[in-house]
């Protein structure tokens, strides 16, 4: 599949914020933070649309993988075994749902698929936190505490984000053609 120079941007913009996403850490009463990451990959999904978003979570985790710390806990390879890296393997298909989102024609209608792809996070991070945790150090959480728990304020504090950030990419997605063709006309 060939991608446009200006694809290409778009692609690297959306995985930068990201990591930016995921080092804006907010105190949490449940976990000891959460990240914006999941309401950043909500804007660039509606912004960017499906197919630029899911590049820029895969290439955001690959990045992750190689080195790059842009994880909220650093990166590297090993980062696999780490309970959370469920949630980022699940920013790659959110991504795709929450694009979907980007072909409606009013952000009402789109936060239904910001909120599916936010609900989707949830459950196959939490499913693959389980998983680690249960293989790598013996504990007996289980699978149905594990969704239990997705019902924390966090979780209902990212729906919001999530519901909120639909709005504003809709709004940036407005202004963006309108940026660009000014641009073109002042490079003529």
């Amino acid at each position: 599949m060939k991608l446009t120079t200006r694809e290409m941007t778009h692609i690297a913009l959306g995985t930068a914020l990201l990591g930016v996403g995921a080092l804006l850490k907010i105190p949490s009463p449940v976990a000891e933070y959460f990240t914006l990451q999941l309401p950043f990959l909500i804007l660039i999904g509606i912004v960017m649309g499906p197919k630029k978003a899911t590049y820029a979570a895969f290439l955001y985790m690959l990045g992750g993988l190689a080195g790059i710390p842009w994880f909220a806990s650093g990166g590297g390879f090993m980062y696999i075994v780490r309970p959370t890296f469920g949630f980022i393997v699940s920013f790659i298909f959110a991504a795709y749902i929450a694009g979907q989102g980007s072909k409606a024609n009013r952000p009402e209608r789109a936060s239904a698929y910001s909120i599916l792809a936010s609900v989707f996070v949830w459950v196959f991070g939490m499913l693959y936190y389980t998983f680690i945790v249960r293989t790598f150090s013996g504990s007996d959480f289980t699978y149905k505490l594990a969704l239990i728990g997705i019902l924390s304020p966090d979780f209902y504090t990212d729906m919001i984000l999530t519901v909120g950030f639909t709005f504003i990419g809709f709004k940036v997605k407005k202004l963006l053609p309108t940026a660009h063709d000014r641009f073109e006309e002042e490079l003529v």
